[in-house]
Parts: structure tokens; sequence; C-alpha cells
């Protein structure tokens, strides 16, 4: 605990490891025991912030996709390891790679190898337990390169 005295009074604050931070002011105007809590931010929901591009079919989404927890004010929070999960939402297809990824300290959850293997508009829904599920916003997969050529008559 940290005290800091002035002519109004001693304000003590005090860090609680569960994420809360304490105020407590014992001030010559108020009652000894009055107290006041402010609550660190609470995760509310999920965010796209890198949200998902035109890509090629089976070809990695690039850049990477980000997904960010926020509170009810819509502002980021920092919290580690929340297993966030990405699912296809509209579409057809098969969604490749690692589609579950935990938070960074920064609340970020990236993910870098995710592909489709068919053509057309979709969308991903990110989800974690818990929180608001976000839906990204329509992105197209497009054909990928021609492998072969083939002449079915010939001139």
């Amino acid at each position: 605990m940290k005290s800091l005295q002035g002519s109004i009074g001693i304000f003590a604050f005090v860090l609680i490891c569960t994420g809360l931070l304490h105020v407590q002011s014992n001030a010559q105007t108020r009652s000894p025991d009055s107290a006041q809590t402010i609550l660190e931010p609470t995760a509310n929901s999920l965010a796209f912030v890198q949200q998902p591009t035109t890509t090629r079919a089976t070809q990695p989404i690039t850049p990477a996709i980000t997904v960010q927890i926020r509170d009810k004010s819509g502002k980021d929070v920092a919290q580690a390891g929340v297993a966030v999960t990405l699912t296809l939402s509209s579409g057809t297809g098969t969604l490749s790679g690692t589609t579950t990824r935990s938070t960074n300290t920064s609340g970020r959850a990236t993910f870098d190898d995710i592909s489709i293997n068919l053509i057309g508009s979709k969308q991903l829904r990110a989800a974690a337990s818990g929180l608001t599920s976000a839906t990204s916003s329509t992105f197209s997969i497009t054909l990928g390169p021609a492998v072969r050529l083939r002449i079915a008559t010939e001139p």
C-alpha cells in the first residue's frame, strides 16, 4: 500500500491482484471508512480488428485475421489466454488452418494460416466462452491459379 499525504487528506491506493483498483479516501470531510472502488475494464465481446480479405481458394488469408477482446464501451481489454475460435458463418467450403488461438497479453488473437477451399462470398464468426461473438465483414474467395491446360478439341 502506498499513501500520499496532502493538505486535503490522506489517500491510499491499493492494487489488488484480482485486477481491481481500490481507492480509499480518508479526507477530513469524509468518514474514515468511506471507500470507492474503480473496476478495470471487463471483457464483454469480441471484435474483428483485421477483417478477412479477398483471397484465392486454398491460400492463407493475408494479412492475418485478428480478433480483439472489448469491454461494453468498445474499448480494448488486455486479457491473455482466452481461446478464440473462428468458424464459417456464411458461405460454403471448409475452413482450414488453426481455427482456435489464444489471446496475447493485449487481448488479441491472430489467425495467420486460415484458408477456405471453395470460391464465393463468405463471413467468419469469432467466438469465445462468456463473450459476445463477432461476425466479420463479407469477403470473397476467388479461383486459384490454373495448374494445367487441357485442350478439349483439336483445332
